[in-house]
């Protein structure tokens, strides 16, 4: 494996982060060579693209970002906005991705296809010095993809120079994407990937594999024989498969020492 195939998760950054920490710490983490991130608008409690934009301001940095990620706004939700507050910019941005009511997601007029080009539009204006790489449709509910559907979302953004993607996919809506739209990437558990390994194996185009970090743990590796031989499995997957990365989320500076 090689840096190529890390991405780095920012989920926590601008909510367990403080935003000057997340800053400090994705400047390390650039010093490493690693320039890769995965966010959405309303990680970090709708600070996350703010963060990447200040760290991009001054060095080369590749985002993926999503649309579909919905959080209902709630007092507490108000608050973990208001406890990071960094100026009234940013406070404010961070409200514009919350919604009033969270079931809105399920419908289908969420997932038309012209509000989603709207969507990335946005988030390019939320990241203006940084390189947008991916673009992913996050977890649509099953009945959203199809094949008309999911040619049109290729034929919307052909012209943007931006992958297109599907974060954590229905299981029932997989196949459909691994048999019929090698051009898609895929961002996927771990657990999803193991379980349709021999589907899997034979995509051509970027999978991206999630929510792996606590399973580095050396001491729960060694406590765990059949675990460990699992990840060593797939560690072993990973190189030989260059297409396939992998999303290590950095939330505190004790994981930043683990990476």
């Amino acid at each position: 494996m090689n840096e190529a195939q890390i991405k780095i998760g920012t989920s926590s950054w601008g909510s367990k982060i403080g935003i000057k920490d997340a800053i400090n710490l994705g400047e390390k983490i650039i010093d490493l060579g690693l320039n890769s991130f995965d966010t959405a608008p309303n990680y970090g409690s709708g600070y996350s693209h703010y963060i990447l934009n200040q760290i991009g301001e001054k060095k080369e940095i590749f985002i993926d970002t999503k649309y579909g990620q919905n959080i209902e706004l709630t007092f507490k939700e108000f608050l973990k906005r208001l406890y990071r507050f960094n100026n009234l910019k940013s406070f404010k941005r961070s409200f514009k991705n919350i919604k009033i009511n969270n079931r809105e997601r399920n419908d289908d007029s969420f997932w038309d296809l012209n509000k989603i080009e709207q969507a990335l539009y946005t988030s390019i204006e939320d990241l203006y010095n940084c390189n947008i790489q991916s673009f992913y449709l996050h977890s649509p509910p099953h009945g959203v993809l199809n094949t008309d559907y999911l040619n049109e979302f290729l034929r919307l953004f052909e012209q943007k120079k931006i992958l297109l993607g599907i974060s954590e996919p229905d299981v029932r809506d997989l196949m459909l994407i691994v048999k019929n739209f090698p051009s898609i990437n895929l961002q996927i558990s771990l657990d999803t990937f193991w379980k349709n390994k021999n589907d899997l194996i034979s995509y051509p185009n970027n999978i991206i594999i999630n929510g792996i970090f606590r399973k580095l743990k050396n001491d729960d590796l060694q406590n765990n024989k059949t675990k460990k031989i699992f990840f060593n499995d797939f560690l072993d997957i990973l190189e030989k498969k260059k297409n396939y990365k992998i999303i290590l989320g950095i939330n505190s500076y004790y994981s930043f020492e683990k990476l």
